[in-house]
């Protein structure tokens, strides 16, 4: 058997938890003596539940078996309770080994159960000394917040109140269980609903909380277990801890409990009952709807508007600097225009002076060349590029808007003409 792992608190969350307990008050906003919000939901399946007490959820079924009774008690059926502390609700709990809690907590509720007559035993008897009906209920604890006891007692009485055994009948030696199909199943027979109402003392027994968290069970002196059913009788009385109690502060909590007893035997009638006019949906009613889960998908519809197939820019006369964009069909473009080229021949003038430290020449071109050009009709092919060096002893008449060829005016052009072709 091996030990829960401890998890010990900072020196400034004791000061800090304990003052504000002194305080009158407790960290999640509660008073002393209120216990958090308790939450029952059925499964599918008879005896299947589970039970939330504020962050604390614990899972519950109920499974029954025919098996040979014991020598001692020949005409009773037997009942078991089995915890299971899992890592997934708790680091301090390792995965499949028993701790000393597990068993704390599987004993008190099957005490409280057993030895307060909650279930009659003898009803489960189908031959004595041979054949009987054996009760197990299996809790897992999902998630840990403290106050454990409580949160299972709840669902082992829960799942028990909704669990339906096979109708059995005895003819001559022969036993013959029944299906469902043929014979409606039958309840346990429940005499009361015992329950474990935990709460944790704080200096000696001058602070007292009901349903105690995690941080303040860990950090109380000890605890005090009063099991109590709805007609305010004691079934089961528990201490742990370095405790010292007075008499006085021993009945506040029987007191305490008995009014929390019977107010979840309320709420678990009315549970049941709806249970059983409506429809059952399983455990889906404790899913939020406003939270994304990994296997949740929603899916989003998509508004597409389909590109034609053909698709033309036309605009009017604009800036040289601007690039027109012409769309041709769904994913093909072309930028400018189409046809011949449309670069003009290079004039020498005041924009076109020669750059004789550069050695080239600016030029800049006007939208009647590039005119005069597309009416010419010269295709890309036709045109060529040079460069050009001016002879420093020649000028260029340049007072008249004729066109000039600047071959003819260069005596010794610097290159030779460059077919078009990439180099």
């Amino acid at each position: 058997m091996m030990a829960n792992r401890e998890i010990y608190a900072a020196n400034c969350e004791k000061e800090f938890i304990n003052n504000l307990i002194n305080d009158g008050k407790r960290l999640d906003g509660r008073d002393h003596h209120h216990s958090r919000r308790l939450s029952i939901v059925f499964g599918l399946d008879d005896g299947c539940c589970i039970t939330t007490l504020g962050n604390t959820r614990v899972l519950a079924q109920v499974s029954s078996e025919i098996v040979v009774p014991k020598p001692a008690r020949p005409s009773e059926g037997i009942f078991q309770i089995n915890v299971e502390l899992s890592p997934m609700a708790s680091s301090q709990f390792e995965a499949g080994r028993s701790s000393d809690l597990g068993v704390e907590i599987s004993r008190l509720i099957e005490r409280c159960i057993r030895e307060s007559k909650c279930i009659d035993l003898e009803s489960l008897c189908i031959v004595a000394k041979e054949k009987v009906w054996a009760i197990r209920v299996d809790l897992h604890l999902i998630n840990h917040d403290g106050n454990i006891t409580e949160c299972a007692s709840i669902a082992a009485v829960a799942a028990l109140s909704h669990f339906r055994r096979p109708h059995v009948s005895v003819v001559g030696t022969n036993v013959i269980v029944h299906p469902v199909e043929d014979h409606c199943p039958v309840p346990l027979r429940i005499n009361h609903l015992p329950f474990c109402i935990t709460f944790a003392i704080f200096e000696q027994g001058a602070q007292v909380l009901a349903d105690p968290t995690d941080l303040e069970e860990r950090l109380a002196d000890g605890k005090v277990v009063a099991a109590m059913n709805g007609l305010r009788e004691i079934c089961l009385l528990h201490m742990n801890g370095l405790l010292a109690l007075t008499k006085t502060k021993l009945l506040q909590c029987t007191n305490l409990a008995a009014e929390r007893a019977q107010e979840i035997t309320k709420y678990m009638k009315e549970s049941l009952e709806t249970e059983k006019t409506n429809t059952r949906k399983g455990f889906s009613e404790i899913l939020k709807t406003d939270t994304i889960l990994g296997a949740y998908y929603q899916p989003t519809p998509l508004h597409v508007q389909l590109m034609k197939e053909t698709m033309e820019i036309d605009r009017e006369e604009t800036d040289k600097n601007e690039i027109l964009i012409h769309l041709k069909a769904p994913g093909i473009a072309t930028l400018g225009e189409d046809g011949p080229s449309k670069w003009g021949i290079i004039h020498s003038g005041a924009e076109g002076k020669e750059d004789e430290t550069s050695g080239t020449i600016a030029c800049s071109e006007s939208t009647s060349d590039m005119d005069k050009t597309q009416e010419s009709g010269k295709s890309d092919e036709e045109d060529n590029i040079t460069i050009l060096k001016p002879k420093e002893t020649d000028e260029i008449d340049t007072s008249s808007d004729e066109e000039v060829d600047l071959t003819k005016a260069i005596a010794k052009p610097s290159r030779q003409w460059y077919p078009k072709v990439p180099f």
